[in-house]
């Protein structure tokens, strides 16, 4: 299973047409069909079935959904986490309640940010 797989899953089940997919992807309908087809021989599990509506997803691909959403949201955290360590001063993680976000913390960000381009050894 690869990345591009998960990504092309998620796009259908979005859109639920090939023509569409492939337009977005930039890929052809083959080549659509052709990743859909090794990820459901992978899993062993039918994702999608043809309707009038487009490409619905079957019982199987509506679970398969959550963990690929999943699978995607950890891909996109550790490309960018891989970036940030290549900067001097690693990374900082801030959590914060909502109450605070909106008006403290977003504040508090900008100014780190200004800091840090003002002396980048912050």
């Amino acid at each position: 299973m690869d990345m591009q797989s998960i990504k092309t899953f998620l796009t259908l089940a979005e859109v639920q047409r090939l023509g569409e997919c492939a337009n977005k992807l930039h890929l052809t309908k083959s080549a659509i069909s052709t990743r859909i087809k090794l990820l459901e021989a992978e899993l062993d599990q039918k994702l999608f079935m043809r309707c009038a509506q487009g490409m619905k997803l079957t019982v199987q691909g509506q679970c398969f959904y959550r963990h690929a959403l999943s699978l995607q949201r950890c891909w996109e955290n550790a490309k960018w986490e891989t970036r940030l360590s290549e900067q001097p001063g690693g990374l900082l993680r801030i959590g914060a309640h909502s109450v605070f976000a909106g008006d403290l913390l977003l504040d508090w960000i900008a100014t780190l940010r200004l800091c840090n381009q003002h002396n980048p050894s912050i």
